[in-house]
């Protein structure tokens, strides 16, 4: 029997029209972090934070555990699969830090999910052994690079200035930082799981609360969320801001290669952009499933709406289905 200090190990939580809201409206990605209790009780938060269409935070399920590991963290996963529907986890991509049990738990019970590393993190361990800012400039040219060759050309300027670098970073697998890298269909390039943290910081307050009196704000934080989120519902614009107009404006031209293909030149270099599939060779629209500004600037040859192109993921009704 338990004494009174060990009622319970470990707690999950997530309600059933929670899932399906998101297998219903939100982008196939989940953010996965973890927080500690503030009160009396120690122990910390798991949680899994979805993506909506307006790409603002869904909390999907949380869990109270003693400590993070790797058993609590595969407790917490397969609980999760199982109310997503996610299986082995294809067509789903994890974004978290690099805590090591995290790692190994979602090989082990997801082997086929997309799993991502928040740069933010691999920069900041990154940045602790090898200083300067030059380093942390290429480090973020690396993240960024939205195709292999430019990620492959700053990974060997990387190399030269200092070959440790260079392993150090191939050591944390660049399939899961590098947008270069990243599969493509997810309507969603983030390289920093700054959901997780959103939730982390809307419940600091609930943190210090003993752990039912957590629980139960928790959970009205998320419904009254969800509620006037379907009350306000949205109007999507793309709004192209002056930044991306003004380098469409900087562009050489668009040529016709075919019905709906273009090549566009900016910089010296030249796209292929195919209307139809709504994709470009430099990756960003597969990506976000947003037109790139290359994808744009052939959209806007036509006289077209750009708006038309964008993924059905950023659509009121997906929106209002989650």
């Amino acid at each position: 029997m338990p004494d009174s200090t060990t009622l319970f190990s470990k707690y999950y939580v997530c309600f059933k029209a929670i899932s399906d809201g998101w297998k219903e409206g939100c982008m196939p990605v989940i953010g996965l972090d973890g927080c500690f209790l503030k009160g009396i009780v120690r122990g910390e938060v798991l949680a899994a934070v979805g993506r909506d269409a307006n790409n603002q935070i869904y909390p999907i399920a949380w869990a109270v555990v003693g400590v993070e590991n790797k058993a609590t963290w595969k407790w917490f996963i397969d609980l999760l699969m199982d109310d997503i529907d996610g299986g082995l986890g294809a067509g789903i991509t994890l974004l978290s830090d690099g805590h090591k049990g995290l790692l190994e738990a979602v090989k082990e019970r997801c082997p086929e999910v997309e799993h991502r590393q928040c740069a933010r993190h691999i920069v900041a361990n990154f940045a602790k052994r090898f200083t300067g800012q030059h380093f942390r400039k290429l480090f973020w040219r690396a993240v960024r690079a939205s195709t292999e060759q430019k990620f492959k050309h700053v990974m060997e300027k990387i190399k030269s200035l200092d070959t440790q670098a260079y392993e150090y970073l191939i050591d944390r697998d660049p399939t899961t930082w590098s947008k270069a890298l990243f599969k493509e269909g997810r309507d969603c390039d983030a390289v920093e799981n700054e959901v997780s943290e959103s939730f982390n910081s809307a419940i600091r307050h609930a943190r210090r609360k003993p752990i039912i009196t957590m629980l139960e704000e928790i959970r009205i934080f998320v419904m009254e969320r969800i509620y006037s989120q379907r009350v306000e519902g949205i109007e999507w614009d793309l709004n192209i801001c002056p930044s991306i107009r003004k380098r469409i404006q900087d562009l050489k031209g668009v040529t016709p290669c075919g019905y709906q293909k273009y090549e566009v030149r900016f910089n010296h270099a030249t796209y292929g952009v195919d209307l139809i599939a709504k994709t470009c060779a430099c990756r960003i629209w597969q990506l976000t499933g947003i037109p790139c500004l290359h994808g744009v600037a052939a959209i806007s040859s036509l006289n077209q709406d750009a708006e038309t192109y964008v993924s059905q993921s950023y659509s009121k009704e997906a929106f209002l289905k989650c």
